[in-house]
């Protein structure tokens, strides 16, 4: 483990660089001060770490239900653990009116490593080196061929078959430099901004060395042109193959070509969603078309780190609607045309529900949702007229969104793909920016950081986390009020409104560690009724942060001020 010097000493931790993301140097925070992971808490740190908080379901139970929320969808096959949240947050809230517990999250990083007779799975041949390390999960990726875009998969098909060796050097090349480039330009780079020593070194492994056998691993991954992808046949719908954008500068158009490509690759598609799609393209009119429309236009809108093959991440509203026009209205793309050829109508038949899966780790400096966005979701689930929806006049409630997070295998702790959270005493106003992402055909408002990596901020984790450890974290703060000129507000500060966190694979973790699995669950605590103060002490803490807006990072007992 790596030792850093500070104010208070040297601390334990370990150096995420190059990778997603791009955090520096991450605390343990076990060893940080003499209190060990007693020293968190929610309100000075945004974030806490509870013990001996066993679960009585099994892993097996959490599986079977990866999803779900209070309306049903899984949710009520989870209703033991969701009391087991509830009785967590009243702990930590003993004077909390009530709970509710909204959705959970099952998460799971990759497959078992045991299973290497179906996964490309090869260790680093030489530990410690960073070019082994990159070949290694080089090759792991070739697990993941399904979530590669269309076009780029028909690409390294040519290139493998086609081209012969000429092809396959290219093949190689472009994508050791895809992992070399900036992350603004690829946030899953395996070596962002390395040199041309490195890259050498990394392209030489994945060429000349048979244990690795990039090359081979490739056409065991990607099948040849010939094959049937789903992009022949006589229920293919109209060709899409060399179908180019009608405008080559149009971001519209290149998404939308984009998305036409996917029309291939349609017999990857779960029997569900196939089953999904027919009856919203064949027998459910132009509702079915609108909903299946904005659902793929929105799939393609998501942020990079809920969908990584996102066409367009974080596009905005306009862009999205000119794209949905284009696949709606233009002749020479016709989606809808496309898809019906390509899904038939009997697959409409006895149509289940989406039936949920397990997500993987979200990679990404994020919060779940600004202040905005809190507001919006409260607002959606407990509208002004219900009992919780408002206060009496003269009174004021304060309502949290905490979230609970955990492994739940009991067999093995957390070794590898761990979450770390920001102290929120270590970011300043200045460094946060709110922004809106299309989610699923609705936008969420979420906050931003500059950049992961700072001097001054300071990542934690706590490193092999038990079964009965749950790490909690605040992701939204409102107060309800009764008097006054507005009817919610929130902390004067914008890094008490959520914490910043992220899951990251840790450099040090054995190569054949247990892949995380973890379940993360949100409730809402909805603290006791209080007297309006008349809101005198928010206007001045509102005050006191001048003209700039920005509050400096608070001086940190454990680090030292800033």
């Amino acid at each position: 483990p790596d030792m850093r010097g500070c104010s208070g000493g040297a601390q334990k931790g370990v150096l995420v660089s190059g990778g997603v993301p791009d955090l520096g140097f991450v605390v343990d925070g076990r060893e940080a001060t003499s209190l060990g992971s007693e020293h968190w808490t929610l309100d000075q740190h945004g974030f806490a770490l509870l013990s001996a908080k066993p679960s009585a379901l099994s892993r097996e139970a959490f599986l079977a239900a990866p999803m779900g929320d209070v309306n049903g969808h899984s949710g009520a096959a989870l209703g033991d653990y969701y009391q087991e949240v509830r009785d967590m947050a009243l702990a930590l809230f003993p004077a909390a009116e009530r709970v509710q517990v909204s959705y959970h999250i099952v998460r799971q990083a990759g497959g078992d490593p045991k299973d290497s007779g179906k996964r490309h799975h090869v260790p680093p041949k030489v530990q410690g080196s960073e070019a082994h390390r990159v070949a290694s999960r080089m090759v792991h990726n070739w697990n993941f061929i399904e979530f590669f875009p269309p076009d780029y998969t028909r690409k390294l098909a040519e290139q493998l078959y086609a081209q012969g060796p000429a092809g396959e050097e290219a093949l190689l090349r472009e994508m050791v430099e895809s992992q070399a480039m900036a992350l603004t330009d690829n946030p899953y780079a395996l070596m962002s901004g390395a040199g041309p020593e490195l890259q050498a070194e990394v392209l030489a492994l994945l060429r000349d060395d048979a244990d690795y056998a990039f090359v081979s691993r490739a056409r065991q991954a990607i099948p040849s042109p010939g094959a049937d992808d789903g992009s022949t046949g006589a229920d293919a719908g109209p060709a899409v193959r060399n179908v180019q954008p009608k405008d080559p500068e149009s971001k519209a158009h290149q998404v939308a070509v984009g998305i036409l490509q996917c029309v291939r690759r349609v017999k990857l598609l779960p029997e569900s969603s196939a089953k999904r799609f027919a009856s919203l393209l064949h027998e459910e009119g132009a509702a079915g078309e609108k909903a299946f429309l904005d659902e793929v236009v929105a799939e393609h809108a998501m942020p990079l780190f809920e969908n990584q093959y996102a066409l367009m991440p974080g596009a905005s509203s306009e862009l999205q609607a000119e794209v949905l026009a284009l696949l709606r209205d233009d002749e020479d793309y016709d989606l809808l045309s496309r898809m019906r050829g390509a899904v038939p109508k009997s697959e409409a038949a006895q149509v289940p529900k989406p039936e949920p899966e397990v997500q993987p780790p979200a990679y990404g400096v994020h919060t779940d949702v600004s202040a905005k966005g809190w507001y919006d979701q409260f607002r959606q689930a407990h509208p002004r007229t219900s009992s919780f929806g408002s206060v009496p006049k003269g009174f004021k409630r304060r309502v949290l969104l905490v979230k609970f997070w955990r492994g739940i295998n009991p067999e093995t702790p957390i070794v590898n793909h761990h979450l770390a959270m920001l102290d929120k005493r270590t970011v300043s106003d200045c460094d946060i920016a709110e922004n809106e992402i299309s989610f699923k055909g609705g936008l969420i408002a979420q906050y931003n950081l500059a950049a992961a990596t700072d001097e001054g901020r300071r990542w934690v984790y706590f490193p092999g986390m038990r079964h009965d450890e749950v790490l909690c974290f605040v992701q939204g703060d409102l107060t309800l009020r009764g008097a006054g000129p507005a009817e919610v507000t929130f902390p004067a500060d914008r890094r008490d409104h959520s914490t910043f966190h992220t899951a990251f694979e840790d450099p040090e973790a054995p190569p054949d560690a247990w892949p995380r699995e973890s379940v993360e669950a949100a409730a809402v605590v909805f603290l006791p009724l209080e007297a309006e103060d008349g809101g005198e002490e928010l206007e001045a803490q509102r005050a006191a942060r001048g003209q700039s807006g920005c509050w400096a990072r608070t001086p940190d007992p454990v680090r030292g001020g800033h």
